[in-house]
């Protein structure tokens, strides 16, 4: 993840040029913002055989630190552009993976990988808003975006129960280090929101709730020690989302704000492809994928308004 923060300082400062531009430029009004965080991030792979769950793995990486930025562009007219980037730039994980080969029967199969990493998370946006209404203390705003999410986490080592001649009646251990599973999600999402802020002397409020679909999302599942790679593609799938936070002016151009935001999709049954990475082969499954994607964000930074 040290790349991606070294990634990240070009970004930065090219936001930061590019609005301090703008404020020369005339009419428009420019505010950005960077700022840290922390975020929980999960998802989880499911595999069906019909009505029967056959697989699920579950992946969480809680305390991810986070690096956000922000530009928010009034064009005029009540018109507004805002765009959004994050970036994980430290994060573990954790990874439970468990099979239901009987039907009816509580799990046969178990896995557990403490040494999980992320190995990378990536989000952001665009939002094009038009203003319902407002004035210098509150406004109320309707829009589009779209967001697009990267994330991939890979598990090593861990413990494992399978079911072989009995029911969990074989224990063992992976070999510490040695990878066993990676798990990456891309997940491109349209969404409309209602957004507004409101204003108290000093302090600002800040809300925004969202709704929409995931379209075209994809998964590669990389099973290092079975030769298996698993690709799936899912349906047309709902996304939701709320954001809220609070400013405090320090002058009439610079705030330090503390905000929040969550992100939930559960994806609807998709194809799956199963190739054997040493031949190359693959086996084409439909119906049989499912998944979900989730992550809690909260953070402080400065904003600038030019």
């Amino acid at each position: 993840m040290t790349a991606t923060r070294h990634a990240c300082l070009p970004l930065t400062a090219g936001l930061l040029a590019f609005s301090c531009g703008m404020a020369f430029a005339g009419d428009e009004r420019v505010a950005a913002s960077i700022g840290v965080g922390l975020a929980n991030i999960g998802a989880h792979e499911t595999v069906y055989s019909g009505d029967h769950k056959l697989s699920q793995l579950e992946w969480a990486s809680k305390g991810v630190q986070v690096l956000r930025g922000s530009l928010d562009v009034n064009v005029g007219s009540g018109w507004s552009v805002k765009l959004e980037g994050k970036t994980g730039i430290n994060g573990n994980g954790h990874m439970v993976d468990y099979d239901w080969l009987v039907p009816g029967a509580d799990w046969t199969h178990r896995s557990e990988h403490d040494d999980t990493g992320l190995d990378h998370y990536y989000s952001g946006s665009v939002e094009i808003n038009r203003m319902l209404f407002g004035d210098s203390l509150q406004k109320l705003n309707i829009g589009i975006g779209a967001r697009y999410t990267d994330v991939k986490w890979t598990a090593r080592g861990g413990d494992f129960v399978y079911s072989v001649n009995g029911f969990r009646d074989t224990v063992g251990t992976i070999t510490d280090g040695l990878n066993a599973v990676s798990y990456q999600q891309k997940i491109p999402v349209l969404y409309a929101t209602l957004n507004g802020e409101q204003t108290f002397g000093r302090f600002r409020l800040t809300g925004a709730l969202e709704a929409g679909a995931v379209i075209r999302h994809k998964s590669d599942d990389d099973h290092w020690l079975r030769n298996l790679q698993i690709e799936d593609s899912f349906k047309l799938s709902p996304m939701f989302g709320a954001k809220a936070g609070i400013e405090y002016a320090l002058t009439q151009n610079i705030a330090l704000y503390l905000d929040g935001s969550f992100e939930a999709t559960k994806f609807r049954r998709g194809n799956a492809v199963y190739s054997d990475t040493t031949t190359g082969d693959p086996t084409y499954y439909n119906d049989t994928g499912g998944g979900g994607f989730t992550t809690g964000y909260i953070g402080t930074g400065v904003r600038g308004s030019f």
